[in-house]
């Protein structure tokens, strides 16, 4: 008797080992293909641009003791997680553009974690597996994040999606609708969701501040939620306020010693100081008027000795105070912003117009019941953050925050799509009489090795031709104007033959990245306020890009080789790409 007891309970043991490997072997694969695609992105000579040079400064000199700037004074305009993941890797790799590809990759694959979690919340796990592997491959989630000159989408969207996933865990009591399902449900919401929203959402808001739109968000969502379940007895609705307070404390953990660090350095409290003077400096490249944004975000202050943007003077620009000024050009904005966010959206390096037909199959397919309204006004909620942006400004990057939602609702597609064929092929294989005799023979069932080749095969073939456009998608992104593999070509040369002490002033960081010297940025300026804010500086070369002429013209002469300013001296030049790249070297004040 005990032996067959021990055998039996072998059996089980052996039983659930194998099931959880079933369950997990797959998701395994995923994440590893999601890692190999990364990998493989960034085993080409990439230019760090952008802002990611600004944010691998940060880190380095904060984890090498000089503060949390590149700049000479506090930086409060670009989120502290990034640069401190990164300042972190550096001291194991000693090289910042590693550090940065190693975020990149891990959070980047690890992307598919909250997004099956989400899936298998919200649907079922074929969704859910569908829905991880189209983000493994998805080019914008991969490709295009690589090139758009920041780098802090990958940490960024895991720490959202991980708290989109926990707020759905959260909810689970609204999709429990079946009877007597209520109170069985509302236990199901436990305390460590709330209190795992609201971290993950704090840490993405320490990323980039617009997450604490997600925080809101979900709180407003908790609520009417929860106000829809008037049922719930007495003691869960206190239990329930006590969640919410924890989700709270839970964010607030790392929003407050931010906005604390922030009020030290500005004397004001705020979410965040980026958006009065990213709507103000921004007003220009709505409309197209790149010399607008160039000249209101590069232009000096006050002082004369400091760009605008990096200037103590942007630091309490209100929108508010901007818009009841102006509420002409904001009408003119948000039209602006409100066209260009379907264009973007739509485009093929971001989401590919021709999936939303089997976005909207995925939708549309069958009626929906009361749970499956709430679970899709859920994710529905989630837009609100990325929508805000219609007020300031609109970019691809912003809008990236989206498309793990929109490869959900693709994976519902796919998976109908399989259901269907999997049917077709069984009625096909009918073995029908006569017709009209009704001696039509029941469906003959599929083997289980097809039925899960007919299973996973649309999903498959989507992400074969996501994988196919990776390539595609580098191109795009790598063929513009402003992010030039010759900044990164002049950097490297300079790099042998000077100091990191050295001060380059240039339009664009990335060739003092990778010439690894102090930058300044060259302000949208003439050149005698050029030459003295240089002076201030302490600018040792100055790096001219012949394609600044189109918004900068007061450095024609310069580019030419014509009427040079006595005070510079030409050191190097490179032609190639199909404009001119000129390195001269400052010469010292007389007298």
């Amino acid at each position: 008797m005990d032996t067959s007891l021990e055998v039996k309970s072998v059996a089980v043991r052996e039983q659930k080992t194998r099931s959880a490997w079933g369950a997990w072997v797959p998701l395994l694969g995923i994440w590893l293909i999601g890692l190999v695609v990364r990998l493989m992105l960034t085993q080409g000579q990439r230019v760090v641009w952008g802002d990611e040079p600004f944010y691998l400064w940060l880190g380095r000199n904060w984890i090498t003791g000089q503060g949390f700037t590149f700049t000479g004074h506090a930086d409060v305009h670009h989120g502290p997680l990034f640069p401190m993941a990164a300042g972190l890797l550096y001291l194991l790799t000693g090289d910042m553009i590693l550090s940065s590809d190693i975020l990149y990759i891990v959070f980047g694959s690890l992307l598919v974690l909250p997004v099956y979690g989400l899936g298998c919340e919200l649907y079922e796990r074929r969704v859910a597996l569908a829905a991880a592997g189209l983000t493994a491959v998805f080019p914008a989630l991969g490709a295009a994040i690589l090139y758009w000159g920041t780098l802090t989408e990958p940490l960024y969207m895991f720490f959202v999606y991980s708290g989109l996933w926990a707020g759905a865990v959260a909810l689970r009591p609204i999709w429990r609708t079946k009877a007597g399902e209520a109170a069985k449900g509302w236990s199901a919401g436990p305390w460590w969701a709330y209190l795992l929203a609201g971290l993950a959402f704090g840490l993405a808001y320490l990323t980039r501040p617009e997450a604490i739109g997600y925080f809101a968000v979900a709180g407003v969502v908790f609520v009417l939620f929860r106000l829809l379940r008037r049922t719930l007895p007495h003691r869960w609705r206190v239990s329930f306020f006590a969640k919410l307070l924890l989700f709270v404390l839970a964010f607030a953990l790392a929003f407050v010693p931010y906005a604390y660090y922030v009020y030290l350095n500005t004397g004001s409290w705020m979410v965040s100081e980026k958006v009065g003077v990213t709507y103000l400096t921004c007003i220009g490249m709505v409309s197209g008027d790149v010399t607008a944004f160039d000249k209101a975000t590069w232009g000096l202050d006050s002082t004369g000795l400091e760009t605008f943007f990096f200037s103590p003077e942007s630091y309490n620009i209100s929108m508010l105070q901007l818009v009841l000024d102006d509420p002409q050009t904001f009408l003119n904005v948000l039209y602006m912003n409100a066209r260009n966010f379907v264009q973007l959206l739509i485009d093929p390096t971001l989401f590919p117009y021709a999936l939303l037909v089997i976005v909207f199959l995925g939708l549309f397919r069958q009626a929906w019941t009361r749970s499956r309204t709430f679970k899709e006004l859920y994710l529905v909620s989630s837009f609100a953050p990325v929508a805000a942006f219609i007020l300031i400004f609109v970019q691809a990057r912003y809008l990236v925050a989206m498309i793990p939602v929109m490869i959900l609702w693709l994976a519902c597609g796919l998976v109908t799509f399989s259901d269907w064929l999997i049917d077709t092929v069984e009625r096909l294989r009918e073995s029908d009489g006569a017709e009209g005799e009704g001696a039509s023979q029941p469906p003959r069932q599929l083997a289980a090795h097809w039925r899960t080749v007919l299973n996973v095969l649309p999903a498959l073939l989507v992400m074969l031709g996501l994988a196919a456009m990776q390539p595609v998608v580098v191109h795009q992104m790598t063929n513009v104007g402003w992010m030039r593999i010759e900044h990164r070509l002049v950097g490297e040369y300079l790099q042998p033959t000077v100091s990191r002490d050295t001060v380059i002033m240039a339009r664009y960081p990335a060739i003092a990245f990778h010439a690894d010297t102090q930058w300044v940025p060259t302000p949208s300026a003439s050149w005698a306020e050029t030459l003295r804010y240089a002076r201030h500086k302490g600018v040792d070369y100055f790096v001219l890009d012949e394609r600044e002429v189109d918004i900068r013209p007061q450095f024609l002469d310069m580019v030419s080789g014509q009427n040079v300013p006595p005070e510079l001296e030409l050191f190097y030049q490179i032609d190639s790409g199909g404009a001119r790249m000129l390195v001269y070297r400052l010469r010292e004040a007389q007298g």
